[in-house]
């Protein structure tokens, strides 16, 4: 059906479900826009136009030119992430990358130079088995102030460690699932995620959370899975006026109490509903990168 494909030269937009076709190269394709595919055949960077690409696993290199349109770039290894691969796509606007957790972490301060990007997600291998068992996240992540969701899988970084991006000015949206290794997760008191808006918490051995609503002024959403040793939600996060809903999966009884005990606490004293959804399902964990939209 698509044996075609390598020769419309209109083509702008290549979706997921093509992945599995034998296109080996899309020879005329020069004003696509969108792509998603799993071989890497050629340095389809080239392309003028192209803003989206998703590949498992991006193996080319850099553009040869300065290529000013491209804004969304996934799935990159560490070893492609050099500076002067950036200095070629200075626009980008979203980037994922896969690899060894050490060699993720090392590759932030090559970001710095892109001074439109919104979007991280970094997902480290987590059958990778030569890692310590805690690492300090890089300090350059902090020079990334255009950031506004960020996501770390499988990083092993410490708790306390991260409160560093509270000094993100943009940052609306954390995500850390399996990303932080450690019992105690204490936030100092003037550590605040200003504008931080939704937070989600996954598969980590954290017990102890020490935080106050006055750490997340703005948050609206509030999700944790798999967080199987977590006693309970700060209670002082029942002061968040924003707060709209706790989502919780896989947590203990103590940790959904204290959700209900928030609830009810912004009811009587703010006012607010907020809606507390609890499931018992859960998603397969990978070790790798999903290969979606």
């Amino acid at each position: 059906m698509y044996k075609n494909i390598v020769d419309l030269v209109h083509l702008r937009y290549l979706p997921p479900a093509l992945h599995k076709q034998n296109i080996m190269e899309l020879f005329k394709a020069w004003n696509l826009q969108t792509l998603y595919i799993r071989a890497f055949d050629r340095n389809y960077l080239e392309f003028p136009q192209l803003q989206y690409f998703c590949c498992l696993f991006i193996t080319g290199h850099p553009p040869k030119y300065v290529h000013q349109n491209l804004q969304s770039l996934s799935w990159l290894r560490p070893n492609h992430c050099t500076k002067n691969f950036f200095t070629h796509v200075p626009n980008l606007k979203k980037i994922r990358i896969f690899g060894e957790k050490i060699e993720c972490n090392d590759c932030i301060e090559n970001l710095v130079g892109l001074q439109q990007l919104e979007r991280l997600n970094i997902h480290g291998n987590r059958w990778h088995y030569t890692i310590p068992k805690m690492i300090q996240i890089n300090s350059h992540i902090v020079l990334l102030k255009s950031l506004k969701r960020l996501k770390f899988r499988s990083t092993c970084f410490g708790w306390n460690g991260i409160n560093v991006l509270c000094k993100l000015p943009r940052l609306e949206v954390l995500e850390l699932s399996g990303a932080c290794v450690g019992e105690e997760w204490e936030l100092p008191e003037d550590d605040k995620f200003c504008q931080l808006i939704v937070l989600k918490i996954g598969a980590t051995n954290l017990e102890d959370w020490k935080a106050t609503g006055d750490h997340f002024p703005k948050l609206e959403h509030l999700s944790l899975f798999s967080c199987k040793e977590l006693k309970e939600i700060p209670s002082e996060f029942a002061e968040i006026s924003t707060l709209k809903s706790i989502q919780l999966r896989r947590c203990l009884p103590s940790v959904v109490a204290s959700a209900k005990e928030i609830k009810e606490e912004q009811l009587d004293y703010l006012n607010n509903i907020v809606n507390v959804v609890v499931t018992k399902q859960h998603a397969m964990a990978t070790s790798f990168p999903v290969f979606e939209h």
